[in-house]
């Protein structure tokens, strides 16, 4: 073989050689860059899940946090309403002394649907025991009378057929009897004396002559008077509106003072 064979040859290995290592070197590198990108995909992949996760708390925090303060305005709005409730019912003076029969009560529900005058008292914690006929007040007015059904607590409202409790009317304090009008709003008060004068506006109060109410809580203003034989009758517009109230003053004289007293 001639020398220049040789050199060819010896070109050829060194050639082949150079490549290899050059295609080595070149992987390396490659590897080196792919790793890198690999490296930072995964690094930021973190950073996004990371920022994912507490993206995802934070609104469960909020949400909770919403929640929280959804029932603490509720709890406000109980607390204020209460409050309103007890600063205008203090203002009364009962002649019997007995205003420490007076508790807060809740409506549980309606006892029929398509009566909006009977619902069902929550009086569990109460001790009614001694009470006939509870009175029912709402806003600094009354709203109706509470009573006993097979141990349940029923609330008859005003309008209700059965709500029946005395009442004055005016100065003249023209004594008559509360009833409802059907499928009406306006109640009636009945059974008032024929001599005694009563006007369009005159305001209507409680008398306490039933045992029921104290004298002086406001029921609403006569809106029409009409003379029936020897007696009369006055369409009122009740002041309480009973519509979607849900919760209760509770009034009730303790008769177990009267059945002692009598004895």
């Amino acid at each position: 073989m001639s020398k220049k064979t040789y050199f060819i040859l010896f070109l050829i290995i060194i050639g082949l050689s150079w490549y290899f290592n050059l295609d080595k070197l070149i992987q390396n590198k490659s590897t080196g860059v792919l790793n890198n990108i690999k490296l930072a995909y995964v690094e930021k992949l973190d950073s996004i899940k990371d920022s994912i996760d507490v993206h995802f708390n934070q609104s469960e925090k909020i949400k909770e946090l919403t929640l929280k303060n959804e029932e603490l305005e509720k709890y406000k709005l109980l607390y204020n309403e209460l409050s309103n409730k007890y600063n205008n019912f203090e203002n009364f003076n009962d002649s019997n002394n007995s205003l420490k029969n007076v508790n807060i009560v809740s409506v549980l529900s309606y006892s029929k649907y398509d009566d909006f005058t009977k619902v069902y008292i929550d009086t569990h914690d109460i001790n009614t025991s001694n009470m006939k006929i509870g009175a029912l007040i709402s806003d600094n007015y009354a709203a109706g009378i509470l009573v006993k059904d097979e141990g349940k607590s029923i609330g008859l409202l005003n309008g209700n057929q059965k709500s029946n409790y005395a009442v004055y009317i005016g100065k003249a304090k023209a004594p008559g009897i509360t009833h409802s009008l059907k499928n009406k709003k306006e109640i009636v008060v009945k059974f008032i004396p024929n001599w005694l004068e009563i006007d369009i506006d005159d305001e209507v109060y409680t008398s306490g002559m039933d045992g029921i109410f104290f004298e002086g809580l406001k029921v609403g203003r006569v809106v029409s008077v009409k003379k029936i034989g020897d007696t009369q009758e006055a369409i009122v517009e009740p002041y309480a509106d009973t519509s979607d109230d849900s919760l209760y003053y509770l009034y009730y004289r303790d008769n177990s003072k009267n059945k002692s007293t009598k004895n």
